[in-house]
C-alpha cells in the first residue's frame, strides 16, 4: 500500500509537485523516524518531523472545495464550519498533548508507558525520578532495564554503564557508599572512559582514609579524561597533601583556580598547604580569602 502511494506521488511529481513532494516527506522520514529497525528513537516525538507536511494537502483540498462551491453558499458554509471544527479539535488535542511535555517524568513515564521496552525511555525517566527525589523510584526503573538487559549482549554496553552509573548515583547521594562503588565499578567496565565515575570512587576512598592509593589511583585515571572539571585538581591535591607532596599540591590547586577562580575549597586547600609548609602568615591570607569566597556565596 505505501509504496504504491510513492510510487503514484512520483508519476504524478510533474503534474503536482507540491501534494507528491509532500507524500514522498512523510513517508520517507517515517522510514527512519518508526523504523522497524532497532533504532532507539522511537519516542513521542517520532511523528513530528514526519507529519510536517501532511496538512499541506488537507489544506489544499479544503481550498479546491470552496473554489468549487464558491456560489453555493450552504455548501461553503458548511465547508468552513467542518475546517473550523477541525482546527479547533487539533487544537485542543495538542494543548492536552502538552501536558505530557510540562515536565520529565510526565514525558518519560508517558513513553514508557508507550513503549516500555525501550531502555533508553526508562533510564531517562529514571533520571527524573533522581532530578525529582525519588530515589527508589529511580532505582526500580533501572532495576528493570539492567534485568531486561542481563541475557543481551554487548551491543547494549552503553545503557547498562549508563543504568549502573545512575545507581551508583542514587546510592551515594544517600550515603550507601558501598552499594555505589559497586555500580560504578560496573559502570566503569561497559565504558572505561566514565571520568565522573573515577572521580566519585576517588571521592569514596579518600573519605576511607585506610583506601589513600585506589583514590589516588582512580582520580589519576578521571583526570586524562577530564582535565577541564576543577573538583578533580582538588580531589588529587588533598590526596597529595596527605602525602605531605605539597609542592605537587600546590599545582593541583593552581590549575583549579584557574578553572573555577570562586573556588572556596581551593583557597581553604591552599591555606592547609601553606600550614604544612609552616608559612604561617600566606596560610592566614588563604584562609582570609576562603572565608571572604563563602560569605559572597
Amino acid at each position: 500500500m505505501i509504496l504504491a502511494v510513492l510510487s503514484l506521488a512520483l508519476v504524478k511529481a510533474r503534474r503536482w509537485p507540491l501534494i507528491s513532494y509532500c507524500v514522498i516527506f512523510f513517508f520517507l522520514n517515517h522510514a527512519i523516524e518508526a523504523s522497524f529497525i532497532s533504532l532507539d528513537i522511537i519516542y513521542e516525538h517520532r511523528n513530528y518531523l514526519p507529519s510536517m507536511l501532511f496538512f499541506v494537502p488537507i489544506s489544499l483540498f479544503f481550498i479546491e472545495l470552496l473554489k468549487r462551491f464558491e456560489h453555493r453558499l450552504a455548501f461553503r458554509n458548511f465547508f468552513m464550519l467542518a475546517l473550523t471544527l477541525l482546527i479547533m479539535l487539533h487544537g485542543i488535542t495538542v494543548y492536552i498533548q502538552n501536558n505530557i511535555w510540562k515536565n520529565g517524568l510526565s514525558l518519560w513515564s508517558d513513553n514508557v508507558d508507550k513503549a516500555p521496552g525501550v531502555q533508553h525511555a526508562r533510564i531517562n525517566l529514571a533520571t527524573a525520578y533522581m532530578n525529582d527525589g525519588r530515589f527508589q523510584d529511580a532505582l526500580a526503573e533501572l532495576s528493570k532495564v539492567l534485568a531486561s538487559l542481563a541475557s543481551n549482549t554487548s551491543a547494549d554496553s552503553d545503557k547498562k554503564a549508563r543504568a549502573h552509573g545512575l545507581m551508583g548515583e542514587c546510592f551515594y547521594i544517600q550515603g550507601d557508599f558501598d552499594k555505589a562503588l559497586m555500580h560504578y565499578r560496573e559502570s566503569i567496565k561497559y565504558v572505561p572512559n566514565s571520568h565522573q565515575f573515577y572521580y566519585r570512587i576517588a571521592e569514596i576512598m579518600r573519605q576511607r582514609e585506610a583506601f589513600p592509593l585506589a583514590a589516588e589511583d582512580a582520580i589519576k585515571k578521571a583526570i586524562p579524561l577530564k582535565n577541564d572539571v576543577a573538583n578533580y585538581h582538588l580531589t588529587y591535591s588533598r590526596l597529595l597533601l596527605k602525602k605531605k607532596s605539597t609542592n605537587l599540591a600546590k599545582k593541583e590547586v593552581k590549575i583549579a583556580l584557574m578553572l573555577n577562580p570562586d573556588s572556596v575549597d581551593a583557597y581553604k586547600i591552599m591555606a592547609e598547604i601553606m600550614k604544612q609548609e609552616r608559612r604561617d602568615l600566606l596560610a592566614e591570607h588563604f584562609a582570609r580569602i576562603a572565608l571572604m569566597k563563602e560569605r559572597q556565596q
